[in-house]
């Protein structure tokens, strides 16, 4: 049974702890070198009765950042956080973050939706409905908010993560309980080594954060040199085909490129050293080399993926230096 759209609950919890390495890395917000102009916004805020759009406003204007822009509203409580055993304020952390807290509603329940997205995968469905943008998983466009920040993390489900609860941490919103939302074209139609794999990443990420851990230069992907990689593939094993795929056409070059990339990067997640163990089935014949039959083989079995012939070509041209 093929699923227009897969959609995978989990609850869990990235328990709470002090802010140390959790503010989103080298490129964070340091409050420290606008010390005077925060702690001016930040005793007015603590001061006030209420706090509304309007009040905010009138604060934030009093006090500019370097004399021309606004304070964010993150930048706001991280300096709450940096300065509130020396500035001694009436509010404490939970009661101020929560006059600045936009979109109260998304954790008022007292656990956090977090959405992720799975990469982009070939769908046997043929839903005529079905949006099919070949940068997203299928059924999702590249415009919408979530599909951008999974396409900004290259779709990795530790960086997704992580960096979610990142920006929910600095916003005011709490990260003790999750729960994780895996969105994806056809759940059910990925490998299930990739489904657990993502999905126990996704909890390493939850509990890295809860713990202070950052974790995310280990997640960043290698980069390939791809003619060095269809040369250091050994002898394998051809496998018959199961079910036939129709082959895709309309695509670009660089499109079919991103498509192959990601199936590489899937099956090659510690890098470079494993790859002739991991990729042997591409020289069908042992003859030390790969011919376009041999690729267009494994393409299919392994990754599902079957293109025009005059693509497959290009493709196999754009990669093979004999060609």
């Amino acid at each position: 049974m093929v699923e227009s759209e897969g959609r995978v609950r989990a609850q869990g919890e990235s328990r709470a702890a002090p802010a140390g390495n959790r503010e989103g890395g080298p490129a964070a917000f340091d409050p420290a070198p606008y010390r005077e102009p925060l702690l001016a916004i930040l005793r007015e805020i603590d001061a006030l009765e209420a706090v509304d759009e309007r009040a905010l406003d009138a604060v934030l204007r009093r006090h500019p950042r370097d004399g021309k822009g606004f304070f964010s509203r993150a930048e706001i409580i991280a300096g709450y956080r940096a300065f509130r055993d020396e500035a001694g304020f009436a509010l404490d952390e939970h009661r101020f973050v929560a006059r600045l807290r936009r979109r109260p509603v998304r954790s008022q329940s007292g656990v956090t939706p977090l959405t992720v997205l799975t990469k982009p995968f070939p769908c046997p469905g043929k839903c005529v409905y079905c949006p099919n943008d070949l940068r997203m998983p299928k059924s999702y466009l590249s415009d919408e908010p979530g599909a951008q920040r999974a396409a900004h993390n290259r779709f990795d489900p530790y960086l997704q993560t992580w960096n979610r609860l990142s920006a929910f941490h600095a916003t005011g919103h709490s990260t003790e309980k999750i729960e994780l939302i895996v969105l994806g074209g056809t759940w059910s139609f990925y490998p299930e080594a990739y489904q657990i794999w993502f999905a126990k990443r996704c909890f390493d990420a939850m509990n890295d954060f809860g713990a202070e851990v950052d974790g995310r230069a280990d997640a960043v992907p290698p980069e390939i040199d791809y003619r060095a990689f269809l040369g250091l593939f050994a002898k394998g094993s051809r496998h018959e085909d199961t079910h036939a795929i129709k082959p895709m056409e309309g695509i670009s070059l660089n499109q079919a490129k991103v498509m192959v990339r990601e199936m590489i990067e899937n099956k090659l997640p510690v890098g470079p050293a494993p790859l002739k163990r991991c990729f042997q089935f591409f020289d069908g014949d042992g003859s030390g080399s790969i011919d376009i039959d041999e690729f267009k083989h494994a393409l299919h079995m392994k990754a599902n993926l079957a293109f025009a012939p005059a693509l497959l070509n290009r493709l196999m041209a754009d990669y093979d230096d004999d060609k």
